[in-house]
């Protein structure tokens, strides 16, 4: 589902139940979204919307949210130096993610899962590098469904829900997805394993993983 957050108005998007499969992971690393890290991203929004409506003035429009700017805009704003910092990176992930979702969608209409995929990847690097809330345990994830592949099973990965732990969301192989979902999942192990020490160094818990596979059906309906 596509959904319009200023309309609140969804639309539907196609996925292939005979090609495809949702595999969702959950890091075992639980979302810490009360700490002000994710209170701070918001609030950094806002100061890139006050940057660029007044960077357009009277003549270029009201600007009241990110979504109402272009990657464009914000790369020139940027040149110039309205957008600096965190503030810039955060204004570059959210235009610029707005155009993957909208080209996601479009791709998944036309069956080109493949490409799709790329998108997801290319959100999470996003999602990590300028909104920067990802955390080891979910990169070392989408990283891992990265190295098996295509051909491996996986169209592509991202980071889902507000970030700083909690699920990577996979979009697989239907014919693959119970052998993705065992593999990833004893390989994440290992390797969480493989750094208990560093856990419980930091009092840091130590993740407990799961994962599960989901199959794009219909929703609740009401039979009279």
């Amino acid at each position: 589902m596509l959904l319009d957050c200023r309309s609140e108005e969804p639309s539907h998007v196609p996925l292939s139940t005979e090609k495809t499969r949702v595999l969702v992971v959950d890091s075992g690393v639980r979302h810490r979204l009360v700490d002000g890290a994710y209170a701070l991203r918001a609030e950094q929004c806002k100061q890139a919307v006050a940057a660029l409506s007044k960077r357009r003035g009277s003549a270029g429009g009201s600007l009241t949210q990110l979504r109402d700017a272009t990657p464009e805009e914000v790369a020139e704003a940027s040149t110039e130096g309205v957008l600096t910092g965190d503030v810039r990176m955060r204004a570059e992930h959210v235009t610029s993610e707005n155009a993957r979702c909208l080209r996601f969608a479009e791709l998944m209409k036309q069956g080109d899962v493949e490409a799709a995929g790329e998108e997801m990847y290319s959100s999470h690097a996003s999602l990590r590098d300028l909104y920067a809330v990802s955390t080891p345990e979910i990169d070392w994830l989408v990283d891992h469904a990265k190295g098996l592949g295509i051909q491996g099973g996986v169209y592509g990965a991202r980071i889902t829900g507000g970030g700083f732990g909690g699920c990577v969301v996979m979009l697989v192989d239907a014919g693959k997805a119970e052998s993705v979902r065992s593999s990833v999942l004893s390989a994440y192990r290992q390797w969480v394993e493989g750094n208990r020490d560093a856990y419980e160094r930091h009092l840091t818990p130590v993740p407990q993983p799961g994962a599960f596979v989901a199959m794009p059906s219909d929703g609740a309906h009401r039979y009279e």
